[in-house]
């Protein structure tokens, strides 16, 4: 199996990310620019979120099988991307 380059690990978390919800999206460089905004060089989170490629929703024990990942290093994962998104609610104004 060939090594995904950054630019090919984003492309694809975006495209996963995009096709969740009730509304889907396309993959747009504005997309790709919010992945890279958020998630940054920490290719961990970028694998996680393509573990949710086949599965959107899934258990802890799916995920941990779906992304090869140990119980630990998913919750560190998810623990931190928490952290990003209170620290990223907390910046909105009133």
């Amino acid at each position: 199996m060939t090594q995904l380059t950054m630019e090919e690990r984003f492309s694809k978390a975006t495209g996963v990310v995009c096709k969740q919800g009730m509304v889907q999206f396309p993959v747009s460089d504005t997309a790709i620019a919010i992945i890279i905004a958020v998630v940054g060089e920490n290719t961990a989170e970028l694998e996680l979120i393509c573990a949710f490629d086949d599965k959107p929703s899934q258990t802890l024990a799916q995920l941990v099988e779906s992304s090869g990942f140990s119980e630990e290093k998913i919750v560190f994962a998810v623990n931190g991307a928490a952290c990003l998104a209170m620290t990223v609610r907390r910046r909105r104004p009133p």
